[in-house]
């Protein structure tokens, strides 16, 4: 049915099917778009949504796309109940990994003097930590044995710790060879003893 309010409104109770509408809605329960029907926002329809029958889209072509909560967090969920991402307003922002079967775990949470990761953290790359305070530092704690493994993928290879500042980013340096199985030392940027593979030890490089 179809009603004409005093202010000429129109109220209608029922489908109303349009190919395009212009002005304000009030809906009393749904609006309902099928497939590929997208909805628009602002004047240039900047922003749309809609489901292509597979995946549903956001899309936004102006300006940033900015998701804000004034209260609560905000939580973003690989699948109901499984937390994927948590930002905490004025607080922390925590990455999950996804289990079957089980709760998500948690494997990084911000903080206020960087972040906490939880588990195994395997960079591909260069791992490059810089600290602007006068004492940089690197600490590993464990109740039983604590170890730092140096591993090369080659026999030809060799790994190394280096020692450096300013004038000379090599200036000490451990050397270990994994062709010939020593050991270097290096102080002022040359060798200066080596362990050989027999439990030799030889000074002056």
């Amino acid at each position: 049915t179809i009603k004409f309010d005093a202010n000429n409104n129109v109220m209608v109770t029922g489908i109303i099917t349009a190919t395009e509408f212009h002005g304000s809605l009030a809906v009393g329960t749904s609006v309902t778009y099928g497939d590929n029907e997208k909805a628009y926002f602002g004047n240039g329809l900047d922003l749309e949504l809609f489901h292509d029958g597979t995946n549903s889209f956001i899309k936004n072509t102006t300006g940033n796309l900015r998701i804000q909560d004034s209260n609560g967090n905000i939580q973003i969920q690989a699948k109901t109940g499984e937390e994927s991402i948590i930002a905490k307003g004025d607080g922390a922002v925590e990455l999950y990994h996804g289990m079957s079967g089980a709760s998500a775990q948690k494997k990084i949470e911000t903080t206020t003097t960087g972040a906490t990761v939880t588990g195994i953290l395997t960079a591909t790359g260069n791992l490059h930590a810089d600290n602007y305070y006068a004492n940089s530092s690197l600490t590993l704690n464990n109740n039983a044995n604590v170890s730092v493994n140096l591993t090369s993928t080659s026999t030809s290879g060799s790994s190394r710790i280096f020692f450096g500042d300013p004038d000379n980013s090599l200036v000490g340096r451990l050397l270990y060879s994994h062709n010939g199985d020593y050991m270097s030392f290096f102080t002022a940027g040359a060798e200066r003893a080596r362990i050989l593979s027999g439990g030799e030890f030889a000074i002056g490089g």
